[in-house]
């Protein structure tokens, strides 16, 4: 095959296809993590940063968030700690709405960004004492030692939380402050048109 033979491609979003002397074509390839992509690409990548103290009893639960919108929202990871030993649990499903809680704003995790997380997108909450979410399973534990930050990555396996998905946020014991910021990106791709 010659190179006058081939058909130069246009790609989507970058440069011609290239071809060396020999007919083949010239590639380079990037890898990253899909939430890298999504933050570079997109700008769609967010942290939900909480502090709360879940109060006694079965209201315990002090992170909501219900996906509204068509594309995933896809939890990657967070960053958290305790004062003193706690565990966390993750719990997917569960129909009913949250009691109590207050609307919390994502914070885009592109510097200079105006991309936002908005209310039409997914209902996510925090709160000391959420109520009245019962349901679902446990997908997560996260044991917490005492005072000592966790860095957790799942990037490999993380939570997608498609339309209408329920995810909320549960400590098993009580009266312990909980710093977390958790990391998602909206899944735009695949989504987009040409993608």
């Amino acid at each position: 095959m010659t190179v006058e033979n081939i058909v130069y491609l246009k790609s989507h979003g970058g440069p011609d296809a290239a071809f060396n002397a020999g007919g083949h074509q010239v590639v380079a390839s990037i890898i990253r993590s899909e939430y890298a992509h999504c933050a570079e690409v997109d700008e769609e990548a967010y942290d939900w940063v909480i502090a709360r103290t879940p109060t006694t009893g079965a209201a315990r639960i002090f992170g909501y968030l219900k996906n509204l919108a068509d594309e995933p929202l896809v939890i990657t990871g967070m960053d958290i700690v305790a004062p003193t030993a706690e565990q966390v649990q993750f719990y997917v499903g569960g129909g009913t709405a949250p009691v109590g809680g207050t609307d919390a704003t994502p914070v885009n995790a592109v510097c200079g960004s105006t991309n936002t997380c908005p209310a039409t997108r997914a209902v996510i909450q925090d709160s000391n004492a959420i109520t009245g979410t019962t349901g679902g399973s446990v997908v997560r534990t996260v044991d917490l030692p005492a005072a000592v930050p966790q860095v957790i990555d799942w990037t490999n396996n993380p939570i997608t939380v498609k339309k209408n998905g329920v995810l909320y946020l549960k400590s098993v014991n009580s009266n312990i402050l909980i710093t977390a910021s958790i990391h998602f990106f909206v899944r735009l791709f695949g989504f987009k048109d040409g993608e």
